[in-house]
């Protein structure tokens, strides 16, 4: 079995409002995807996800997702938009540590 990969996902909105990502996976520059609202910069990311792990062998994806660096930032964001693992890609996730 491949070991997990280590994947960072650090979203910026632009000046215009659209969102850019830049997508790292196990510390190296993997491919930035944008998108015109957040949701679609997301589901890019997830495809991203997707790319990396085949290209990795199918590796799974251990991530963390950013708004410019902040982690916390980015989980209060994804839980004020309602953003969620679709069901059909077999994996889940949360945003926010649970207690």
């Amino acid at each position: 079995m491949n070991e997990p990969l280590d994947v960072t996902a650090d979203y910026r909105q632009t000046p215009l409002g659209t969102w850019q990502v830049d997508v790292v996976v196990n510390r190296a520059q993997f491919e930035t995807v944008s998108g015109g609202s957040l949701e679609e910069a997301y589901g890019q990311v997830l495809d991203a996800f997707d790319r990396a792990s085949r290209r990795h062998g199918g590796a799974m994806c251990v991530s963390v997702h950013t708004l410019d660096g902040d982690a916390a930032a980015f989980a209060a964001l994804a839980e004020e938009r309602g953003l969620r693992v679709p069901e059909d890609r077999g994996v889940g996730a949360t945003f926010y540590e649970e207690t």
